[in-house]
């Protein structure tokens, strides 16, 4: 199902990407017309924590890459010294990682609940 989530070394990590990305495709493919007004409060709520969550997991990624020298390792190298240059250089890296998926948008969150 997850085909691009591959080649981890640890099998844990990588089961817990697909399942993940499974269940943020079940939310975004959910029909949000059907929600009551409660749940979609509530649901709102969820995934704003869950980003928040989330947003810990990258930044906890990160400090381990800067830790390893992974920036460096991969080209990643800022002319200077200092913090600054090492977060450039942490900063390109990311960057690097994160591309918006060729796949097409879900729309039907929107439903057709007029």
């Amino acid at each position: 199902m997850f085909e691009h989530i591959t080649g981890f070394d640890d099998a844990s990590i990588g089961a817990s990407a697909a399942v993940l990305l499974g269940a943020v495709d079940a939310l975004a493919s959910g029909e949000m017309w059907r929600c009551s007004e409660p749940d979609l409060g509530r649901l709102v709520q969820t995934v704003e924590v869950a980003q928040r969550r989330l947003d810990m997991v990258v930044a906890a990624a990160a400090v381990q890459a800067h830790d390893r020298g992974v920036a460096a390792a991969a080209g990643f190298t800022t002319a200077g010294a200092g913090p600054e240059a090492t977060v450039r250089s942490i900063a390109g890296w990311l960057r690097s990682l994160v591309t918006i998926s060729p796949e097409p948008v879900n729309f039907s969150v929107y439903g057709s609940g007029s």
